[in-house]
């Protein structure tokens, strides 16, 4: 059947049976259906006119048992008076066959194949924004160090043992990396963003082979599409923390769930090994990472496979086996026996939830609104209608070239402003400018209702249908899912997971319309979602998490832990300081060295010192030194017998050096002596100035510390350790 719009322009062929014919109106609209005999064809005028209905012999094929029509006048249908066209269909003479049948229209689509050659250039240039996207990442993973957040990823990579209090168990799972890398930084973030955007890549991958089928997408679109894609997965670096960390290995297991259900989902009359193995995997994964993530997506993903597969029951005991032998071996290794295991995470909740409240169970539960300004949800508008320029109406399609290539201009400009411009990028320093990510759900959205105006169909039969709408139910609340456990706003973290929007998007995109129409709509929903993230990532560099400096200005080379990294001129100056000056103390490597100033622990581990009780003994919140003296009464006397001190008399995060060290039996006049000072830096965005910093050397000798430690904790139930 061939459609034929306004002026007699060939819009797309279908598949019909030849009994079938379909009038279309002016412009293309489907007016009404008609019997047509199965020796019958109808010929075509110009301007789309039906002309005359003749007789046709098909060789070798019995007479059809259907009506034998006479010849007829053109039939006109009028509709507010404007006649309608009628549309063609035209039998094939060769083809055979026998008794009461059904032929198929020709497959050649004379207007398609532009319109293909057109999509599949877009999502060539998508995938290749992506990876020139990668590689800017990948140039600048040795420049700018967080000393707070990224530092305690680093400090629980090194030495993961040391910290039993932590409610995460990423450093486990990582520290094979992380010794395998000889700690270098560098290193470590290129892997991780390589883990990543593979991860993202093969995670879009398995989506667009169960979303698409393989007549309208054809695997080299569906690789260059799952490229570009992927890019989105780099929004987990959207604040410029870029080691790994327990929030880039629960976005990556939550990955290789997704992927490995969507693959289950493919085939639901048949389960797969390695698929389900792939959910156990990924659920072990995301426990080790977040086990609140883990807990709330396994209720999510039981609920998918009820909803949406057959043989469901076989799938959940499959993959459940396949986790919970993981975990288990990981209870036995770490604790001894599962018992154990399960009382390290009882109480680290409760350390967590005695420090701050927004880890209770009613404040996980909250609700809050995204903290943004009107520059990113300008430029998340901006982006998204940049999507409906890419895919103009099908009454267009075709007839205004103009508008294809004015919109690749304008990406293409985008493009090279965001990767070589890094001053000026719409996307301002908002905590939350991960929601610009929504960009290409609403290009979807506004296709979608573009092409529902337009007579497009839905896609897929009812059971198809039913198992779309899971898929969406499922994706739209993963990132809340990968966000829960936070003390953070919620929306801040779901921007860290904002590639299941995108993914969101992607699933909402209608089909392409037959075996040979081009997939102009997800051309234009990868587009959007390629410069979202691209927007993202520059301000991210522009505005790096708790650094004074753009990512592009930090130039000045020094060693941290022994590898190069690139640095502000004021932060290098303020390592090289606090190096000499307490390698000129006599500060030695592996020392304990308790962090007083609430906020430092990315200049202990700079040094080379390690922090007892806690990665990082964090100030600011109302019960930091209580949980200070909690993390320290896990480390042995003899150890806080050894400990120096950093602290910073001014500091707006420092902890209560008397009731910290009170808890040990120790106090900071008499039993410390102040070795060095350096001038310490303002973090911007942590409420925390300039200032000077102090380094403390215990001078008590080290029997009459221990001993007073015992005593302390004697009198408080305690064990002297």
């Amino acid at each position: 059947m061939i459609e034929i719009g306004k002026g007699g322009r060939r819009l797309a062929d279908h598949f019909v049976e030849v009994t079938d014919m379909v009038e279309v109106g002016k412009g293309g609209e489907r007016v009404e259906d008609h019997f047509v005999g199965s020796d019958q064809m109808i010929a075509i005028g110009k301007g789309g006119q039906r002309m005359e209905l003749f007789g046709v012999q098909v060789p070798g094929a019995r007479r059809s048992t259907a009506p034998n029509h006479k010849r007829t006048a053109p039939r006109e249908v009028r509709r507010n008076g404007n006649p309608r066209a009628p549309l063609a269909f035209v039998a094939r003479p060769a083809c055979r066959c026998y008794g009461p049948t059904t032929m198929t229209a020709p497959r050649t689509n004379l207007s398609a194949a532009p319109r293909t050659a057109q999509a599949t250039a877009l999502l060539l240039a998508a995938a290749l924004l992506a990876l020139l996207l990668l590689l800017r990442l990948a140039a600048a993973a040795d420049r700018g160090l967080d000393f707070t957040d990224e530092a305690f990823d680093l400090i629980v990579l090194s030495a993961p043992a040391r910290y039993p209090a932590l409610p995460t168990l990423f450093g486990f799972f990582l520290h094979p990396l992380y010794r395998a890398l000889d700690g270098n930084i560098a290193a470590l973030r290129l892997a991780n963003f390589a883990a990543t955007y593979l991860l993202g890549s093969l995670f879009f991958w398995s989506l667009l082979a169960w979303k698409f089928p393989a007549d309208r997408l054809s695997p080299m679109q569906r690789l260059t599409a799952a490229l570009a894609l992927g890019a989105s997965a780099l929004a987990l670096f959207g604040t410029w923390m870029v080691a790994p960390s327990y929030n880039s290995l629960a976005l990556q297991g939550s990955f290789v769930i997704a992927a490995a259900t969507l693959r289950l989902l493919a085939a639901p009359q048949r389960l797969e090994l390695p698929a389900l193995l792939g959910i156990g995997l990924g659920g072990w994964v995301v426990f080790m990472a977040k086990p609140t993530t883990a807990a709330l997506l396994a209720l999510a993903l039981l609920a998918l496979l009820v909803a949406c597969h057959p043989r469901w029951l076989r799938a959940v005991v499959v993959a459940g086996s396949a986790a919970s032998s993981l975990l288990l071996a990981t209870a036995v290794a770490l604790d001894g026996s599962p018992a154990a295991f399960a009382q390290r995470l009882l109480h680290a909740a409760q350390q967590a939830g005695a420090q701050d409240s927004r880890y209770s169970a009613a404040g996980l539960f909250r609700i809050e609104l995204p903290r943004v300004d009107a520059g990113v949800v300008l430029f998340a508008i901006a982006v998204a209608l940049l999507g409906l320029l890419l895919r103009p109406a099908r009454a267009q399609e075709g007839g205004r070239p103009w508008l294809l290539r004015g919109a690749v201009a304008v990406l293409a400009t985008y493009g090279l402003l965001a990767l070589l411009r890094l001053d000026g990028w719409p996307v301002a320093a908002t905590p939350d400018k991960g929601v610009v990510l929504l960009a290409p759900l609403l290009t979807s959205l506004l296709l979608r209702r573009r092409d529902a105006a337009t007579g497009e169909q839905p896609d897929g039969d009812a059971s198809r249908r039913r198992m779309e709408r899971g898929v969406v139910i499922f994706l739209a609340i993963l990132p809340w899912i990968y966000a829960f456990g936070t003390n953070n706003n919620p929306w801040h973290n779901m921007g860290f997971a904002a590639s299941f929007w995108v993914a969101l998007a992607v699933v909402l995109t209608r089909a392409p319309s037959g075996p040979q129409a081009p997939p102009v709509s997800l051309a234009a929903v990868t587009v959007v979602a390629v410069v979202a993230s691209t927007g993202l990532l520059m301000s991210a560099m522009r505005h790096p998490y708790r650094q004074a400096s753009p990512i592009g200005e930090q130039e000045e080379p020094v060693a941290v832990r022994g590898k190069a990294l690139r640095l502000s001129g004021e932060t290098a100056t303020y390592l090289r300081d606090a190096a000499a000056g307490s390698r000129a103390a006599g500060l030695a490597a592996e020392t304990p060295l308790i962090d007083l100033t609430g906020h430092s622990p990315g200049l202990v581990y700079a040094l080379g010192a390690r922090s007892p009780g806690d990665p990082w003994l964090i100030g600011g919140y109302p019960n930091s030194d209580q949980r200070a003296v909690v993390g320290l009464q896990l480390v042995a006397c003899s150890e806080l017998a050894s400990a120096w001190l950093l602290a910073e008399p001014t500091g707006l995060r420092r902890l209560n050096e008397g009731l910290v060290l009170g808890a040990f039996g120790a106090a900071l006049e008499g039993d410390y002596l102040q070795v060095a000072a350096w001038h310490a830096p303002a973090a911007p965005g942590w409420k925390q100035q300039a200032g000077e910093q102090r380094l403390y050397r215990p001078q008590r000798p080290a029997a009459e510390a221990e001993a007073a430690c015992a005593r302390v904790r004697a009198a408080g139930g305690l064990a002297p350790r």
